[in-house]
């Protein structure tokens, strides 16, 4: 009896060693995956907007987006569904179309900012939506 308790414990601390292990592997993983930078601004609204002015540097730049919206109607005329997300420069001209979906969208992109100025997001959106920006 007590040489099956001691196999049993031995065969559990195993494995808990082993998989723990594997655990710890896959979160310093995805924390790597994930983290792109440090957030430099972040939005949050309702429909159409056009942001505040905020700062870019020179470089990559990942547009973390996430639209939350429920289609009521499959069968929406053209431009009802449309999300996008646009960078404007200083001078609010076109830098990039950063996001452009005519559905859900939960998900992030990195561009490059061409020049280290000021800058703005023109979003058209059916719903809320949330933006966070790392650089």
């Amino acid at each position: 009896m007590k040489k099956t308790i001691t196999l049993l414990v031995f065969y559990l601390l195993s494995v808990s060693v082993l998989f723990g292990d594997d655990e710890k592997k896959a979160e310093e993983t995805k924390i790597k995956v994930t983290k792109r930078g440090q957030i430099v601004e972040s939005f949050k609204g309702t429909g159409n907007e056009l942001t505040r002015a905020f700062k870019l540097k020179k470089g990559p730049a990942t547009f973390n987006a996430v639209l939350r919206w429920d289609k009521k109607d499959p069968d929406l005329a053209k431009g009802e569904g449309d999300f996008s997300i646009r960078l404007l420069d200083s001078k609010e001209k076109l830098v990039e179309l950063v996001i452009g979906t005519i559905d859900h969208f939960d998900g992030s992109r990195t561009i490059e900012a061409p020049e280290s100025q000021e800058y703005k997001l023109k979003i058209v959106a059916p719903g809320d939506w949330e933006i966070s920006i790392e650089q």
